[in-house]
């Protein structure tokens, strides 16, 4: 579906461009709206055979020979200086209409750049290219970026590899509950945007003004159970029988790649190759109910026991792939991992507050403040926002009195606080492994670069070079 509106986006954008000069080519402009027509008709206008329409078609090649068709058209507006076809190109979403609605602007043909155009054909194939080159980057840079993902923590909705498209053009940076927010990661040092800042994608749980809790892992906002993703990870318990052939099979091929996976075990100690993952192997197999063995996703996480019979490893997968995983011989039984309450093992979580004992899946509740809110100062609250007033509001004054109770703003007490900016919690569809705002805190709105809104595309770097293009997610939905 997102493809089919691309096009039609396209088409429509197309037909914006070239409706008056189609027309004042002697063209019906209403052809420039219209595929294969449109192209066909092009082709006509500056002298091109009409067989070029199969390079047009072609990904990769049909973008490079529709800039020499615009290099062309503009010889045919008289263009002949290689800074005209290069700027024509590059700026051609502005440059287009102004030849097209611009009574001084005459369209001369083809016939007319044979007898005036004394520049060599190499010329302007070579400025085609020069164009090529520069002008996809100069459009997705100020239009349209793509950002890779190189974490899984949002596995399996954004998958690493996957390069998904942020509108920026007129688009708002606003973010609404489950949207998949793309922004700078929050430094301690400055709360600005900066090309210097790492670049995350997670998913916006909570909007300002929201409250959030986590109860045996379900997210609720404002006292409503947010649905899960079908595509989000948990951690897993899985045993494996080894009783028996198939589980003693699994256990041996788990445990030599997790040992692969990991060989420095020592000093200086050299890196032991990875074992190939058999053609019908349990690893195989794992891997097409999406765990990945491979360390740089890291589905099986770690061994939690390995006992005479049984061997127990955590591993990361949807649910969805869990009551699939229960039908595989030599799986004993698989159990989601859950972090009770006061469970300080998988380390701090954001706010720190002494006593506080949330876990990643009891959690909250926590309100995320937004613009103009008065949050009053007690001793919980200068903990969950201090962060916030601190660093990216900018109050260096703000800090607890030697009594380590009374709330002060550079030397004076304070009993509340008008907060500055809007602030959104988010979290990684991979709950398990995922460090988000659990761990961070909040994200102000001026990290926010905006909405991911589909996958542009997708390689898999693990893959053999045949295997690398993953075609189905071109144009995917996120």
């Amino acid at each position: 579906m997102v493809i089919l509106l691309v096009i039609a986006a396209l088409y429509l954008l197309r037909g914006f461009l070239f409706y008056r000069i189609y027309q004042k080519a002697h063209a019906n402009g209403w052809k420039a709206f219209v595929l294969i027509l449109g192209e066909l008709t092009l082709l006509k206008m500056v002298g091109r055979p009409a067989w070029w329409i199969v390079f047009l078609f072609i990904p990769g090649i049909g973008f490079f020979f529709l800039v020499i068709l615009l290099v062309e058209l503009l010889r045919c507006f008289g263009k002949f200086y290689i800074w005209q076809q290069v700027f024509g190109v590059l700026f051609a979403l502005v440059y287009l209409p102004i030849l097209g609605f611009s009574k001084k602007e005459v369209f001369h043909g083809p016939k007319y750049v044979q007898e005036h155009d004394k520049q060599s054909p190499v010329v302007a194939w070579m400025v085609a290219f020069l164009a090529f080159l520069v002008f996809p980057m100069l459009l997705a840079k100020v239009f349209y970026p793509a950002y890779g993902i190189v974490t899984p923590s949002s596995e399996e909705t954004l998958l690493v590899g996957d390069y998904i498209g942020v509108p920026r053009f007129f688009a708002s940076t606003k973010l609404q509950n489950n949207d998949m927010a793309v922004f700078y990661y929050p430094r301690e040092e400055s709360a600005e945007v900066s090309m210097f800042k790492e670049t995350w994608v997670k998913r916006c749980i909570a909007i300002p003004g929201d409250t959030m809790e986590i109860i045996d892992r379900k997210v609720f906002i404002n006292k409503k159970e947010l649905a899960m993703p079908p595509t989000a990870e948990a951690a897993y318990r899985v045993s494996i029988d080894k009783k028996n052939a198939a589980g003693t099979a699994m256990y041996d091929e788990i445990s030599n790649y997790m040992s692969a996976a990991n060989p420095m075990q020592a000093l200086n100690a050299q890196p032991i190759p990875k074992p190939p993952m058999l053609p019908n192997g349990s690893l195989t197999a794992l891997k097409k109910l999406g765990i990945d063995a491979d360390p740089s996703i890291g589905d099986i996480r770690r061994s939690i026991a390995d006992m005479h019979d049984e061997a127990i490893f955590e591993m990361l997968m949807t649910t969805a792939a869990s009551e699939k995983l229960k039908t595989i011989p030599g799986i004993k039984k698989v159990e989601i991992a859950t972090q009770a309450k006061g469970d300080t093992l998988e380390g701090r979580l954001f706010p720190n507050v002494p006593g506080l004992a949330w876990t990643k899946d009891f959690y909250g509740p926590i309100y995320v403040p937004k613009r103009g809110d008065h949050i009053p100062m007690n001793l919980q609250n200068y903990y969950i926002y201090q962060r916030a007033i601190r660093d990216y509001e900018k109050n260096p004054g703000f800090a607890l009195a030697d009594d380590r109770i009374t709330v002060l703003m550079d030397g004076k007490p304070i009993k509340e606080y008008e907060m500055k900016m809007d602030y959104y919690f988010v979290m990684g569809d991979n709950r398990d492994n995922s460090e988000d705002s659990r761990h961070i805190g909040f994200i102000p709105q001026d990290n926010i670069i905006g909405k991911a809104s589909y996958i542009l595309y997708s390689i898999d770097r693990a893959a053999p070079w045949y295997q690398k293009f993953r075609w189905g997610r071109v144009f995917r939905d996120i």
